[in-house]
């Protein structure tokens, strides 16, 4: 698209310092053989499976209770607000108490937000709990990668994000068949 050629002249000009290049043949079999990878894989799974379910079923969801299409593309944009400035704080606070510290509360909240989603018929209400549920991703999603970074070793980083990031696309695809599904079968 004409957005994404206008950002190739930043990225050509970008400079990055060099970083390690493992020697390991086995990156993946390596990494999760930390506990700490394992961990973060475990707090990204579960982040993911949120997604799955909620983009699968969101809209179907609300027009269900008599939203508008104009309401449901509103809650879209709350969803997505918080996200333009959430994370930074998110990433100050993992960096300073530690990833694995933010991510328990930053999961469950958003856990919560999805458990409330199927027994609130108020669609106000729906509005408001889904701004809350973006301000907890918006902590998950930083504390996340600053985990997987971490548990990771120097020269492994890149694979460990890349581990993290398939692992998440393979578990919300899975969750938002199986919630579509759920969905379709029990309400």
């Amino acid at each position: 698209s004409p957005c994404a050629a206008l950002c190739v002249p930043a990225r050509v000009r970008a400079e990055l310092p060099p970083a390690p290049v493992t020697k390991e043949r086995r990156i993946i079999r390596g990494l999760l053989a930390r506990r700490a990878v394992r961990a973060s894989l475990l707090a990204g799974l579960a982040f993911n499976l949120t997604i799955g379910v909620f983009e699968a079923n969101w809209a179907v969801l609300l027009a269900d209770r008599g939203a508008s299409t104009l309401f449901i593309g509103a809650t879209m944009s709350l969803f997505s607000l918080p996200m333009l400035f959430i994370p930074v704080f998110g990433g100050r606070l993992a960096q300073r108490v530690g990833p694995l510290r933010v991510l328990p509360y930053s999961v469950g909240a958003a856990i919560v937000c999805m458990l409330s989603y199927g027994v609130i018929d108020q669609l106000w209400l729906l509005a408001l709990i889904v701004a809350l549920h973006s301000v907890a991703d918006g902590f998950t999603m930083p504390a996340n990668q600053l985990a997987i970074a971490r548990a990771s070793p120097p020269d492994q980083i890149a694979s460990g994000q890349g581990l993290l990031g398939a692992a998440g696309l393979a578990t919300a695809a899975a969750t938002a068949v199986a919630g579509g599904w759920v969905y379709g079968a029990w309400g």
